[in-house]
């Protein structure tokens, strides 16, 4: 029996991207698209620069490719097939990798990145040092515990493990979406971290590998039992479109020309016609997706009068233009405003679409994404020396 669409919440906002990407002009694969990207100089100009990036940075693409890749493995060989202590030590060598080509993006020279071979710990420290990411420290222990795994493979090991037990993917999660969140890509190529490329394929992160058409197996792998990723969809999802469009189109997006251009018309039927509603929702999402969050929220709003106006307070139509809302609030980290309009939407939607539906796990996910930015925001208590290792050097230092 064919499984009920409506229960993937991931596919339904792959249509949902698909559409937003062809309402707002967005990257398709046509002809004509094609002799757009590669007439239109500015655009030329741009993939010159990343294509040279790329080919310089080799090392650095072909080892975080490896790193993505053993992190996925590592989560199915523990989660789906109970493989904990292979499972695990994968999971050790994908963060070392990942911390390397922290490293590598740095300015730091292979040579001295291969000093730090299966020594977790003081790679990590070196990382922090070099980078002065203030979040690291918090994993200092478990920086020790995946060194042992890493070298429990060997039966000489005198540094055994202390623990060997499934709910470790959930620590493993939180650590490599942060260093893949914060990855320090150079700001010509920013867009690469979230959008890949204008092939999807010049920087291969997790966040790519969820939403590209070309790596349902490993989005299906990645999202199992992943409370991180899960709680952060709606953010990834919009940052992904924002970084695929900016792929195709210059920063200045045609996209945001093309909607207030509509806005403008209807606007002639009358102001408070229901296209008129439609139109600057549309703008809104596109404001948010290029990170102009204050703007999005004035456009958001008056499309929520309207639309107010035309079905009603408590119509669950209502709801992704709520959750648009709190998701913007919450990007300026206005907390309150955030979880009114996102509790808001779980009320409605819950009311009339009932607990399992997929809006309302649209509206949890949103509200789990607010939890995380609420508990991000207070002073971490977690241990910040790690055990049997040399210490790491938390106090930040400015990046080289």
């Amino acid at each position: 029996m064919a499984e009920d669409p409506s229960n993937d919440p991931i596919g339904n906002l792959l249509m949902l991207q698909a559409k937003a990407m062809s309402d707002a002009g967005g990257p398709v694969d046509s002809a004509e698209e094609m002799k757009r990207k590669f007439s239109d100089p500015d655009l030329v100009e741009k993939d010159k620069k990343v294509r040279a990036w790329g080919e310089s940075n080799r090392d650095l693409r072909e080892l975080h490719n490896s790193a993505v890749e053993e992190y996925v493995i590592s989560r199915n060989a523990v989660l789906q097939l109970g493989l904990l202590h292979s499972g695990l030590a994968i999971a050790a060598q994908a963060v070392e990798k990942e911390l390397k080509c922290w490293l590598l993006a740095s300015g730091v020279q292979i040579t001295d990145v291969r000093r730090f071979n299966h020594r977790v710990s003081n790679l990590a420290a070196e990382v922090i040092q070099v980078t002065g990411d203030l979040e690291l420290p918090k994993f200092s222990n478990f920086f020790a515990e995946l060194e042992r795994w890493y070298n429990a493979r060997y039966p000489d090991s005198y540094d055994k493990a202390s623990r060997w037990a499934r709910k470790e993917i959930l620590e493993l999660d939180e650590l490599f979406g942060h260093l893949e969140f914060e990855f320090p890509l150079p700001q010509e190529v920013s867009h690469l971290k979230f959008g890949g490329g204008s092939w999807s394929g010049d920087w291969l992160s997790i966040f790519v590998r969820m939403f590209s058409v070309y790596h349902g197996q490993h989005r299906t792998a990645l999202l199992y039992e992943n409370a991180y990723l899960e709680s952060r969809i709606n953010d990834i999802w919009a940052r992904f479109l924002n970084d695929r469009k900016n792929s195709f189109f210059p920063i200045a997006t045609a996209a945001e020309e093309a909607a207030r251009r509509a806005l403008a018309i209807d606007e002639a039927l009358g102001g408070d016609h229901p296209t008129v509603a439609t139109d600057i929702k549309n703008l809104g999402e596109i404001l948010r997706a290029q990170d102009r969050y204050q703007e999005a929220i004035e456009a958001l709003e008056r499309a929520l009068q309207l639309r107010e106006a035309h079905l009603g307070p408590d119509n669950p139509e209502l709801g992704s233009l709520l959750l648009s809302l709190s998701d913007s609030h919450r990007a300026l980290e206005r907390i309150e405003p955030a979880r009114d309009y996102a509790e808001r939407a779980l009320r409605m939607q819950e009311a009339e679409l009932g607990p399992d539906h997929p809006a309302v796990g649209r509206c949890l996910a949103s509200l789990a994404a607010l939890a995380q930015c609420v508990v991000a925001r207070r002073p971490s208590s977690r241990p910040v020396s790690a055990n049997n290792s040399a210490p790491l050097q938390i106090e930040p230092t400015s990046p080289l």
